[in-house]
């Protein structure tokens, strides 16, 4: 209705191979032969999401939103690499992951000031899907929150600009991959702003 408003999203898992990716190594001249340059091939699932939005029309000036977000991320078990050429040192790797699925949630409000001007800002936490004993630098690693805030001007019928500013900072996790033996602790801050402008040609 004028008020309410529901929308749902769904994307299958995708299977993304890498053919004849290059492998380099760094070791002491005395292993070099043992570890010459190669190729390798590997393969991931990028996993399913859900997400499920609402929207509400407090009345001419406001509009609320609530979006719940599910990630498959169980479809990431094995980080895999195998190589063109092994020897006695040199094996294919198959490092576990064991990743489990996640929730993301978002809240935003977006407020119009005038018939060409809106302005936003919302939140979001986002859980980690990394379980103890698996947590490693290049996948997702910890709890993060976020906020945002944004605008649109439309200064005419065809133009538009959009400005916004995302700050999102994760939630300290001491942890590490129980496979590798390698720990530490985890956080990160990251701050991104971003100006688009859209043309309409009718």
């Amino acid at each position: 209705n004028k008020k309410f408003s529901l929308g749902f999203d769904f994307r299958t898992p995708v299977k993304m191979k890498v053919a004849e990716g290059d492998a380099a190594f760094v070791v002491p001249p005395s292993i070099s032969d043992s570890f010459p340059k190669t190729t390798f091939t590997s393969e991931i699932i990028l996993p399913l999401a859900a997400n499920l939005g609402f929207g509400y029309h407090l009345n001419d000036k406001w509009t609320l939103g609530l979006d719940i977000n599910y990630t498959g991320w169980f479809s990431y078990d094995t980080l895999r690499f195998d190589y063109a050429f092994n020897s006695e040192q040199l094996e294919d790797t198959e490092l576990p992951r064991e990743y489990k699925g996640s929730f993301t949630f978002r809240t935003g409000a977006q407020y119009d000031v005038i018939e060409k001007l809106a302005l936003r800002a919302g939140a979001y936490f986002d859980m980690t899907p990394v379980r103890e004993g698996f947590v490693s630098p290049e996948s997702p690693d910890a709890n993060r929150v976020g906020l945002t805030a944004g605008l649109s001007y439309k200064p005419s019928e065809k133009v538009s600009i959009d400005a916004s500013l995302i700050y999102v900072r994760s939630i300290e996790r001491t942890d590490g991959s129980d496979e590798a033996g390698f720990y530490g602790s985890y956080k990160i801050a990251v701050l991104v702003p971003s100006i688009g402008v859209h043309l309409a040609f009718k």
